[in-house]
């Protein structure tokens, strides 16, 4: 299994970053910020979008590779979610954009690539110029579609979700150059410290020997997985397409039932029992031998929980070793499970 690494841990790493952009109002923005979350729309759309119409939520949180976005011709990767909509649209004006680490969000949600040529019933246009053409709604009332040429080039990437929360942790940055003093404060004291600058860069050839867990291992995180899966069966195949992933010390704060132990004596305190097994894996960490991953569960609304390899993720940590985790898919909302 190839594994994959974090592509964020500095500042001097930046060209190896791919953003994308959420273009919103500013009366979103500061909804956003408050909740720390990003709202999915366009319920609207599904009537004509296949996939959209087929997914779960129905909904989706759109983005945009284009930092160039020409907002006069067009308004995918604009966010509508948490726009507020009693307010008409002379009152709105799409004046901030939230950069995003688009590395670091493909790790917890699936970003899809999208057209609105995919669309089952898709928006008539030519080669040469855009027009107008006007279609009549349920109501009977007519609306108007905009069309677009071929050459525009359409950059949008799609989140089929309800919400994509914590939103922090993949804000790059928040560009907005307006008049509103509350709102450049809300920014500023919400940015703080950059995420993607992280944690002090670590070695990471300083441990290469995760390995995958026994036997005995897994059934004891499918015990620990309450009823996250199905059954036995499915976790096993979920387990045997896990990806491994690397966590830093920023990642490993938004997963669920972290003891997060900085010294050795917090885990003795913490774990009285297991005081061998714990100088153990100090040692099979510092020797590079052996160690299992540890396994973390993700629910289909991005959350994470953690049901193996506690002991071993805190040890890697206070020895400046970044874990590698096997991610395993749940079929469930974490909203869902006991």
């Amino acid at each position: 299994m190839k594994l994959r690494d974090i592509l964020f841990e500095a500042l001097s790493d930046m060209a190896n970053i791919q953003p994308i952009y959420h273009y919103t109002t500013s009366q979103a923005a500061r909804k956003i910020i408050d909740s720390n979350t990003l709202l999915g729309g366009g319920q609207g759309d599904s009537w004509d979008d296949k996939k959209l119409k087929s997914s779960k939520h129905k909904t989706y949180v759109s983005f945009t590779r284009d930092r160039n976005l020409n907002l006069t011709k067009q308004n995918y990767g604009i966010g509508a979610g948490n726009i507020d909509p009693d307010l008409d649209d002379n009152e709105l004006s799409v004046d901030v954009i939230f950069v995003i680490n688009r590395d670091k969000l493909r790790t917890r949600y699936k970003l899809e690539p999208f057209s609105y040529d995919s669309m089952v019933g898709h928006y008539n246009y030519n080669d040469e110029e855009d027009y107008d053409d006007e279609d009549e709604d349920e109501d009977g009332e007519s609306f108007e579609r905009v069309g677009y040429t071929g050459k525009d080039k359409e950059k949008e990437e799609r989140v089929l979700i309800d919400k994509i929360t914590p939103l922090r942790p993949y804000v790059m940055d928040i560009i907005y150059n307006g008049p509103d003093k509350i709102l450049k404060k809300k920014i500023k004291e919400y940015l703080g410290k950059p995420s993607y600058v992280g944690k002090p860069r670590v070695n990471f050839e300083k441990f290469t020997n995760w390995v995958f867990p026994s036997n005995d291992e897994v059934k004891s995180a499918y015990v620990n997985s309450k009823g996250y899966f199905n059954s036995f069966k499915e976790f096993l195949t979920e387990i045997k397409d896990a990806r491994v992933v690397k966590i830093d010390g920023f990642a490993d704060d938004y997963i669920d039932g972290r003891t997060q132990a900085n010294t050795q004596r917090k885990l003795f305190n913490r774990f009285p029992d297991k005081k061998q097994e714990i100088l153990s894996i100090y040692d099979k960490l510092s020797k590079n031998e052996k160690v299992p991953a540890p396994i973390v569960i993700v629910f289909e609304s991005g959350e994470r929980t953690i049901v193996s390899g506690n002991i071993v993720m805190d040890i890697a940590f206070q020895l400046n070793i970044e874990p590698k985790i096997l991610l395993v898919k749940s079929p469930f909302d974490y909203d869902d499970v006991d």
